[in-house]
């Protein structure tokens, strides 16, 4: 998909490597606004966004994400 013309881009040549992520349509839509309100490609919004968060306290938050543990089988020692 081209993006669109006057959006802001990083600099031409700039080091980047591939990250991608899949997300809820919602929390797509939502990154598009925002981007587009910025003046931004996603891809530069999504990198100044998670640099701030990593300037804010050294590195990006480690969040509590609740993955459900599955249950310990009840298997006797040998």
């Amino acid at each position: 998909m081209a993006m669109e013309p006057g959006r802001a881009r990083r600099r031409v040549n700039a080091p980047t490597v591939l990250l991608q992520v899949r997300v809820d349509p919602e929390i797509f839509e939502l990154v598009n606004e925002a981007a587009a309100a910025s003046g931004a490609a996603k891809a530069l919004y999504m990198q100044t966004l998670l640099h701030d968060l990593a300037a804010t306290g050294g590195r990006l938050p480690v969040l509590d994400i609740g993955r459900p543990q599955l249950e310990e089988l009840p298997i006797p020692a040998a």
